[in-house]
């Protein structure tokens, strides 16, 4: 498994369930066509590198197409919160610590006032409000900011690709990162899941690391800075904590005790680290979380709810473009997609065991999947209890479902997996032609 360097090469086809040593025929410069050459060069699959442009593309659109607030007009709508976070970068910037905040997001007006973020943790906006002190102008302030947002999801994919061995499995992945609604959102608009994707990533790469060679010092202190920088950034990222602790656990050889030791060490670290997080958190809000006083408000959803508005949010961006029959299309045939990938799965479970430890993710995914369940949990409970159906909270389980869901096509021949991923990146891409009727 490789897990640092340039993205190893792999054949036009890019198909998945080989060895990754395998060698390859090597076809004619003539036989091959650019988007096949460049995809390979890559490490990629054609589909993936299809599915990259257009992603960027798209996000493009949305960094100077989109409005900001509710009552503005633009080729694209603005996006719910947005606006908040904007205000949130102007607070950081001009006054400065933790701003006071007890007001709902359920309440009317909240989302024209914009004022209602300001309960998230202060790293993003920190780091944000230089950006903003550079005195453009109105217009420019959301384009910058959404631009800085953009080279955190690009830091991000390229981050968690480092970490994957072979070109079949980063299909999925880059197929849900660059097109899905929720991956397209947080790196196009100003946020702090730009960040928390990056950091995410980074602790996903850490935790694949962890299997290569035991850690020393410098590694697992930057385990314990990187894991605090995440808590820091959102609470989104707390259910990756265990994971955290188990990256602890494996980095270290020797005995149990040992290992048990370095899990423990790690845990008091972050949360020491944290520690003045939560008391400025405590003092300001009367809470740790805050989300007693900013999200409550709203009726319960039911299971229901909470599942067809997280699919609508996932396959379309923006709700007012629901009426549409190009999202409503895909926003069916997409739970339908993951149902058939799952069936597969299970009558296939031991090609995909052998694909994957053939691929050297077999432990990978045991450690990942630490983190991907608990963030699971997290959604479900905070989303039932809350009253919130964005998928945002799952961005930290994003490389996990990508994988699981996607695994036929690392696991399928190369020709076959190359198919079914020109057809999954189509499904996917049919929700953004209703961009074209607004």
């Amino acid at each position: 498994m490789e897990s640092s360097g340039e993205f190893p090469a792999a054949d036009p086809g890019c198909g998945g369930g080989r060895p990754v040593s395998e060698p390859s025929p090597a076809p004619r410069r003539e036989e091959i066509s650019p988007l096949l050459r460049i995809s390979s060069r890559m490490g990629i699959p054609a589909y993936a590198f299809a599915a990259l442009l257009v992603g960027v593309i798209l996000r493009l659109v949305v960094v100077f197409g989109a409005a900001v607030r509710l009552d503005q007009t633009a080729f694209l709508p603005s996006y719910d919160d947005e606006y908040a976070h904007l205000n949130h970068v102007r607070y950081s910037a001009n006054v400065g610590g933790t701003p006071p905040q007890s007001v709902s997001v359920h309440e009317p007006g909240a989302f024209l006032r914009g004022d209602f973020e300001y309960w998230q943790p202060p790293l993003y906006y920190s780091i944000a409000a230089p950006l903003w002190r550079l005195h453009p102008t109105d217009l420019q302030v959301p384009v910058l900011l959404r631009l800085f947002s953009m080279i955190l999801w690009a830091l991000a994919l390229i981050t968690i690709l480092r970490a994957l061995p072979d070109a079949a499995t980063r299909g999925p992945l880059i197929l849900a990162d660059t097109l899905l609604g929720i991956g397209l959102i947080h790196a196009a608009t100003v946020n702090n899941d730009s960040l928390f994707a990056l950091t995410a990533s980074v602790l996903y790469l850490v935790a694949a690391s962890a299997l290569l060679r035991p850690f020393d010092w410098k590694e697992w202190t930057a385990l314990a800075l990187l894991a605090s920088a995440a808590v820091y950034t959102k609470l989104s990222s707390l259910p990756l904590m265990p994971m955290v602790a188990v990256t602890a656990w494996v980095g270290v050889k020797g005995s149990w005790k040992r290992k048990m030791g370095s899990a423990a060490g790690m845990a008091l670290a972050v949360l020491l680290l944290t520690l003045p997080l939560w008391i400025i958190r405590y003092k300001t809000y009367g809470a740790l979380l805050g989300m007693a006083s900013v999200n409550l408000g709203g009726q319960n959803l039911t299971l229901r709810e909470l599942t067809a508005a997280t699919l609508l949010s996932i396959q379309s961006p923006w709700p007012q473009f629901w009426h549409f029959k190009v999202v409503k299309i895909p926003a069916l045939l997409f739970p339908a997609v993951c149902l058939f990938s799952l069936a597969w799965i299970s009558f296939h479970w031991r090609r995909v065991v052998i694909a994957a430890r053939t691929l050297g993710i077999d432990k990978v995914l045991a450690i990942w999947s630490v983190g991907a369940l608990c963030t699971l949990g997290g959604f479900f409970y905070y989303g039932l209890r809350f009253d919130q159906t964005d998928p945002r909270f799952l961005v930290g389980a994003g490389p996990v479902l990508a994988l699981v869901f996607g695994a036929p096509l690392w696991v399928l021949p190369s020709r076959k997996a190359l198919a079914l991923g020109w057809v999954i990146f189509l499904l996917i891409l049919l929700p953004y032609l209703s961009w074209l009727g607004v």
